[in-house]
């Protein structure tokens, strides 16, 4: 009896983790070489103020020092533009962005990481409330 106890708990533990939901507000995009992997905080992000956290990693996932990472915004439901910066390099091979984030809408957020004479960019959208 206590076997098939402890297999029924197993299976629903394994189910569970193939039905949870993923965190779009956490993003990863590879070109020429580099990973940036992009999270919010708060997450979701929320109307006011918003930190970006961008993470750059190199083809062997070795964390990049050193990168110049911008952010720009945009609503293109409002057709305007959004706050645009430099995130401030952590020296750990993430870099930190702080915005205010007006509007409760639909914001798309390009952002892009150069080092060594690589260079990725990503777009993330994301519904702010």
């Amino acid at each position: 009896m206590l076997t098939k106890i402890l297999a029924v708990v197993g299976i629903a533990t394994v189910l569970s983790g193939c039905n949870s939901k993923q965190n779009t507000s956490k993003t990863q995009t590879s070109r020429n070489g580099l990973t940036i992997g992009t999270a919010f905080s708060p997450d979701p992000p929320k109307q006011g103020p918003q930190t970006i956290t961008v993470t750059v990693k190199d083809a062997s996932g070795a964390a990049v020092k050193g990168a110049r990472v911008k952010i720009s915004s945009s609503m293109p439901s409002m057709s305007m533009a959004g706050p645009s910066l430099s995130a401030q390099d952590n020296g750990d091979g993430t870099y930190t962005g702080h915005v205010s984030l007006n509007y409760a809408t639909r914001w798309s957020f390009q952002i892009s990481a150069a080092a060594n004479n690589k260079t990725v960019v990503s777009e993330v959208n994301q519904d702010v409330k």
